[in-house]
Protein backbone atom coordinates (compact mmCIF):
# COMPACT_ATOMS: atom_id res chain seq x y z
CA UNK A 1 0.00 0.00 0.00
CA UNK A 2 1.56 3.52 -1.13
CA UNK A 3 0.25 6.78 0.68
CA UNK A 4 -0.24 9.81 -1.01
CA UNK A 5 -0.13 13.11 0.72
CA UNK A 6 -2.64 15.90 -1.18
CA UNK A 7 -3.34 18.94 -1.21
CA UNK A 8 -7.17 19.29 -0.47
CA UNK A 9 -6.61 19.32 3.14
CA UNK A 10 -4.00 20.02 5.39
CA UNK A 11 -2.57 16.47 6.90
CA UNK A 12 -4.84 14.09 4.54
CA UNK A 13 -4.24 10.79 3.57
CA UNK A 14 -5.22 9.10 0.76
CA UNK A 15 -4.56 5.29 0.56
CA UNK A 16 -3.98 3.98 -2.89
CA UNK A 17 -3.79 0.49 -4.09
CA UNK A 18 -0.29 -0.86 -5.21
CA UNK A 19 -0.86 -1.42 -8.61
CA UNK A 20 1.70 -1.85 -11.69
CA UNK A 21 0.27 0.86 -13.32
CA UNK A 22 1.41 3.04 -10.72
CA UNK A 23 4.83 1.72 -11.10
CA UNK A 24 5.42 2.97 -14.30
CA UNK A 25 8.30 5.55 -14.90
CA UNK A 26 8.70 8.54 -17.29
CA UNK A 27 9.40 7.32 -20.63
CA UNK A 28 12.91 7.32 -21.67
CA UNK A 29 13.70 6.84 -17.86
CA UNK A 30 15.66 3.87 -18.51
CA UNK A 31 17.70 5.85 -21.48
CA UNK A 32 18.73 8.17 -19.28
CA UNK A 33 19.92 6.39 -16.85
CA UNK A 34 22.21 4.22 -19.34
CA UNK A 35 23.21 7.60 -20.39
CA UNK A 36 24.25 8.74 -17.00
CA UNK A 37 26.03 4.75 -16.33
CA UNK A 38 27.95 5.20 -19.82
CA UNK A 39 28.62 8.79 -19.64
CA UNK A 40 30.37 8.84 -16.17
CA UNK A 41 33.52 6.42 -17.28
CA UNK A 42 33.99 7.95 -20.58
CA UNK A 43 34.26 11.57 -19.23
CA UNK A 44 36.84 9.94 -16.33
CA UNK A 45 39.00 9.13 -19.18
CA UNK A 46 38.86 12.31 -20.97
CA UNK A 47 39.40 14.02 -18.18
CA UNK A 48 42.00 12.07 -17.07
CA UNK A 49 44.36 11.60 -19.92
CA UNK A 50 44.61 15.42 -20.26
CA UNK A 51 46.70 14.99 -17.36
CA UNK A 52 50.35 14.49 -17.16
CA UNK A 53 51.09 11.11 -16.90
CA UNK A 54 53.17 11.33 -13.56
CA UNK A 55 49.94 13.59 -12.12
CA UNK A 56 48.87 10.44 -10.28
CA UNK A 57 51.82 9.58 -8.80
CA UNK A 58 54.67 11.12 -5.69
CA UNK A 59 57.27 12.68 -7.33
CA UNK A 60 59.38 13.72 -4.77
CA UNK A 61 62.02 16.20 -7.23
CA UNK A 62 59.09 18.15 -8.58
CA UNK A 63 57.64 18.84 -5.04
CA UNK A 64 60.54 20.01 -3.65
CA UNK A 65 60.56 22.02 -6.53
CA UNK A 66 57.11 23.18 -5.79
CA UNK A 67 58.05 24.01 -2.41
CA UNK A 68 61.61 25.86 -3.32
CA UNK A 69 59.07 28.27 -5.66
CA UNK A 70 56.94 28.89 -3.48
CA UNK A 71 59.75 29.98 -0.79
CA UNK A 72 61.93 31.96 -2.99
CA UNK A 73 59.59 33.58 -5.71
CA UNK A 74 56.97 33.98 -3.87
CA UNK A 75 54.94 37.12 -5.05
CA UNK A 76 56.71 37.32 -8.33
CA UNK A 77 55.00 38.70 -11.45
CA UNK A 78 53.98 35.77 -14.52
CA UNK A 79 51.98 37.98 -16.45
CA UNK A 80 48.72 38.54 -15.28
CA UNK A 81 49.44 36.62 -11.77
CA UNK A 82 51.47 36.25 -9.09
CA UNK A 83 53.70 33.33 -7.74
CA UNK A 84 51.55 32.17 -4.93
CA UNK A 85 49.64 29.41 -3.53
CA UNK A 86 46.34 29.96 -5.86
CA UNK A 87 48.92 29.60 -8.65
CA UNK A 88 50.64 26.36 -7.15
CA UNK A 89 47.27 24.69 -7.10
CA UNK A 90 46.42 26.12 -10.86
CA UNK A 91 45.75 22.40 -12.34
CA UNK A 92 46.58 23.65 -15.67
CA UNK A 93 49.70 25.29 -14.60
CA UNK A 94 50.63 22.73 -12.43
CA UNK A 95 50.56 19.88 -15.50
CA UNK A 96 52.38 22.30 -17.84
CA UNK A 97 55.32 22.46 -14.58
CA UNK A 98 55.17 18.86 -14.27
CA UNK A 99 55.47 18.05 -18.29
CA UNK A 100 58.27 20.82 -18.48
CA UNK A 101 60.18 19.60 -15.35
CA UNK A 102 60.32 16.10 -16.32
CA UNK A 103 61.50 17.17 -19.63
CA UNK A 104 58.31 15.97 -21.43
CA UNK A 105 58.09 18.95 -23.43
CA UNK A 106 61.23 21.98 -24.51
CA UNK A 107 61.59 25.32 -22.53
CA UNK A 108 60.14 26.82 -25.67
CA UNK A 109 56.77 25.06 -25.17
CA UNK A 110 56.95 25.38 -21.39
CA UNK A 111 57.58 29.04 -21.87
CA UNK A 112 54.53 29.44 -24.93
CA UNK A 113 51.69 27.81 -22.62
CA UNK A 114 52.69 30.51 -20.05
CA UNK A 115 52.56 33.32 -22.06
CA UNK A 116 49.06 32.05 -23.41
CA UNK A 117 47.47 31.17 -20.10
CA UNK A 118 48.60 33.94 -18.42
CA UNK A 119 50.28 36.63 -20.52
CA UNK A 120 54.13 35.54 -18.92
CA UNK A 121 57.49 37.06 -20.81
CA UNK A 122 60.82 35.15 -20.81
CA UNK A 123 61.72 38.21 -19.00
CA UNK A 124 59.35 38.52 -16.48
CA UNK A 125 60.63 38.24 -12.79
CA UNK A 126 59.02 35.17 -11.67
CA UNK A 127 59.62 33.18 -15.34
CA UNK A 128 62.93 34.13 -14.38
CA UNK A 129 63.36 32.94 -11.06
CA UNK A 130 61.21 29.49 -11.44
CA UNK A 131 63.49 28.90 -14.32
CA UNK A 132 66.70 29.64 -12.38
CA UNK A 133 65.55 27.00 -9.77
CA UNK A 134 65.37 24.13 -11.98
CA UNK A 135 67.88 21.36 -11.18
CA UNK A 136 70.70 21.31 -13.77
CA UNK A 137 69.82 17.57 -15.57
CA UNK A 138 71.58 15.24 -18.21
CA UNK A 139 70.05 15.09 -21.28
CA UNK A 140 67.67 11.88 -21.28
CA UNK A 141 69.75 8.99 -22.95
CA UNK A 142 69.07 8.10 -26.35
CA UNK A 143 66.45 6.31 -27.63
CA UNK A 144 68.84 4.01 -29.53
CA UNK A 145 72.28 3.17 -27.94
CA UNK A 146 74.97 3.99 -30.27
CA UNK A 147 76.99 1.04 -32.04
CA UNK A 148 79.91 -0.68 -30.24
CA UNK A 149 83.64 0.74 -31.30
CA UNK A 150 85.09 -0.91 -33.94
CA UNK A 151 88.29 -3.00 -33.17
CA UNK A 152 91.27 -1.35 -34.83
CA UNK A 153 93.18 -3.09 -37.48
CA UNK A 154 96.63 -4.88 -36.03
Amino acid sequence: MRILFTDSAPNSREELPDSPLLRIKAPGHAFASLCRSALAPALLVVVLGGCAPDAFRPDAPYEAYLNQLQNRCQYQRIGRVEINSDLLQDPYFLDVTSRFFNLETSQTAYLGSLEGAYGATPDSPGVRCLLGLLPQRALPPPAVPPPPPMASPR
